[in-house]
């Protein structure tokens, strides 16, 4: 989990308290998703750790200042800067050559800040923990900081051939192409991953045309470099994802602002649309007091909900039984009524929930739907199947592209590894997946699998819905349609459900060898052939059958 360090002295100052206890500040860090880990007296030196990831606007000591006032303290700040027009020379002009290496750019200007040694110090760490942790080592997001008393504006964003451009890199003073600068520059070959595969990469010039920065890798050694005196700084933002751009340039800016630092929005020029940052690009997001209830377990009046809420940053209007929510610019974690439920139990204090004892003693049993499970399960292994057990999340490419189906999945926003990508919408392709790999094993295979699936469901207030299905395949050099619904009709004359099957045509399937299992009238499954491209999309020489259904 992301950990940083901040001044004791700093985060007192910021909350306006002259001292807190070591013991008082774990009270305080609840509210701020955060673990204290101990703190060195000599350097004045605090270590943190927050408890998950969803939330970078609080890897910094302005972001748990933030967060400490507004819950504890009831004191907010209104960022006027939000909304605003900006200067017309206060423009980032970017390039079309830019749209197919890295895209998105975002920018602001800071005046009357006086840049410190303790300013200098946090304003670096959360950069560098946004662009390690929410930026994935520079790929998604990248910032640089400028002294902004040496830049012309505006700002140009273009793309430059890696042997046509040459500057000074930050902490060297002689001239290196951008070439040059991936191979021995240590920042070149510790991100240089990122532009692999491009013989062009993005740069920033001023409108003078010096170099400020050949992003995502380094700063200029001219203009790139933030001293202790400087007044005036220019922040940037470079990316391959929009709303990341935009969330980590709004994280940056109310960071400095807090520090009384002046901020100044830009306007982005791209060749079909001009954009502003900072930026509210959030929506609202409602919650009812009878949700709020079932996820607290306890009453809940809708000023209470609304009072709690705005604690968190929340501008909150009231509307009936539902507290409609819009989330301060600098947070991008807000998408259901959970996340707002868990926003108004942080604010709530979870240590001022009362305790209730057990009014009822029960024994523990298997769920009915365990139960059902389980008996599936026995009813597969009676007809010769063995059991695979795998991970509910996947990769995209194997639920969509290798199946020829190209319909909506659920993708994880920022995956550790494609691997792990998205939620399995379908049993299917984890089967066919194993089937792809022990082409040696002696033949007919026969493989199950029973467990969750996740679709996507506008109607949900989680925009999803979870489903449990069994899905079954055979494959060996005769498996045919017959073969595998024999073993459907099996399993549901066990089950005791009836069912029908209605001709239906999928790309992952053969067509004219494919139907849909119908039973009480609605779709609960498919079952059919597979189509010979999905088994080449998989290596598979074998002929594949298969049937799916929810239970």
């Amino acid at each position: 989990m992301p950990g940083y360090t901040c001044s004791l002295k700093e985060l007192l100052k910021m909350i306006s308290k002259d001292e807190i206890s070591l013991d008082n500040l774990e009270y305080y860090l609840d509210c701020v998703k955060s673990e204290f880990k101990g703190y060195d007296e000599q350097k004045d030196e605090l270590k943190l750790e927050n408890n998950d990831t969803n939330r970078p606007d609080l890897w910094s000591l302005e972001g748990t200042a933030r967060q400490i006032l507004s819950v504890h303290f009831n004191e907010r700040k209104d960022y006027d800067f939000f909304g605003k027009t900006p200067e017309s020379k206060h423009k980032i002009i970017v390039s079309e050559e830019v749209a197919s290496i890295r895209p998105f750019i975002a920018g602001f200007a800071v005046s009357d800040i006086e840049v410190s040694d303790s300013f200098l110090e946090q304003i670096i760490q959360a950069q560098e923990k946004l662009c390690d942790n929410f930026g994935r080592k520079r790929e998604l997001i990248a910032i640089g900081v400028y002294d902004a008393g040496q830049i012309a504006f505006p700002i140009h964003y273009k793309a430059a051939i890696l042997d046509d451009v040459a500057f000074s890199p930050l902490g060297f003073e002689e001239k290196m192409t951008l070439r040059e600068i991936l191979s021995k520059h240590p920042k070149g070959i510790q991100y240089g991953f990122i532009l692999t595969g491009s013989d062009a990469a993005p740069i920033l010039y001023d409108d003078n045309g010096s170099v400020l920065s050949f992003p995502p890798i380094i700063n200029s050694n001219d203009l790139g470099r933030v001293k202790v005196g400087d007044k005036r700084l220019f922040v940037e933002v470079t990316g391959t994802d929009k709303e990341a751009v935009n969330l980590a340039a709004n994280i940056m800016a109310v960071n400095i602002a807090d520090h009384g630092g002046v901020i100044y929005p830009f306007a982005v020029e791209y060749s079909s649309m001009t954009d502003v940052s900072p930026k509210i690009f959030n929506c609202e997001t409602e919650i009812t007091c009878e949700f709020a209830e079932k996820i607290s377990g306890m009453k809940v009046s809708v000023d209470d909900l609304a009072g709690y809420l705005e604690r968190m940053g929340h501008k909150v209007r009231i509307s009936g039984n539902s507290a409609i929510c819009l989330p301060p610019p600098y947070r991008g974690d807000v998408m259901h009524m959970s996340d707002l439920a868990e926003d108004y139990c942080i604010a709530f204090g979870y240590n001022n929930f009362e305790p209730e004892m057990l009014d009822s003693f029960t024994v523990g049993t298997e769920s009915d739907k365990a139960l059902f499970e389980k008996k599936i399960r026995e009813l597969m292994v009676g007809m010769s199947f063995q059991e695979v057990m795998t991970y509910i999340l996947t990769s995209a490419e194997n639920q969509r592209d290798k199946m020829r189906d190209f319909s909506d999945i659920l993708e994880i926003a920022n995956p550790m590894t494609e691997t792990f990508g998205a939620v399995r919408r379908s049993l299917i392709p984890i089967l066919l997946e194993i089937e792809s790999k022990n082409p040696r094993a002696e033949y007919p295979h026969r493989i199950f699998e029973t467990g969750e699936v996740a679709l996507p469901c506008e109607e949900s207030p989680e925009r999803s819905v979870t489903l449990y299905k069994v899905a079954a395949l055979i494959a060996h050099g005769t498996s045919n349609f017959s073969e595998i619904s024999s073993v459907l009709q099996s399993l549901m004359f066990y089950l005791n459900w009836d069912y029908s099957l209605i001709p239906f045509e999928h790309p992952s399937f053969i067509p004219g060898r494919c139907g849909i299992i119908v039973s009480g009238g609605k779709r609960i499954g498919i079952i059919g052939e597979i189509h010979p491209e999905t088994l080449e999309n998989w290596s598979i020489a074998m002929p594949c059958a298969c049937f799916e259904l929810s239970f």
